[in-house]
């Protein structure tokens, strides 16, 4: 790989931790399997940093969407993050109507 993609890794990670917490950047729908062969190819340490930060922050965006049932912000998710969305709603919906309470529609 080469310090282009470091610089385009970068600049996603930053539009990532300076967006609300509650909106997601706009990235490629073969964003992850992209990660993923950089991810085998670098020999840039910071790309793995920045792949590895970027998912941790989607991943907590799509947390705190579920946690505030906003359904309405998911405007901009992959599609491997629609579905990780949708596992993790089901989860906890699942898990809710284990404890007597149907809370999350």
């Amino acid at each position: 790989m080469s310090k282009v993609v470091t610089s385009i890794l970068r600049r996603i990670h930053w539009f990532e931790k300076v967006a609300p917490p509650n909106e997601f950047t706009p990235l490629p729908e073969d964003i992850y399997s992209e990660f993923a062969s950089i991810i085998k190819c670098t020999t840039y340490p910071e790309d793995v940093t920045y792949i590895s930060e970027i998912i941790e922050i989607r991943v907590r965006k799509i947390l705190l969407a579920i946690a505030n049932r906003k359904d309405n912000e998911l405007k901009n998710l992959t599609r491997e993050e629609k579905r990780l969305y949708n596992d993790i709603k089901k989860a906890i919906k699942a898990w809710y109507k284990s404890l007597g309470l149907d809370l999350i529609t």
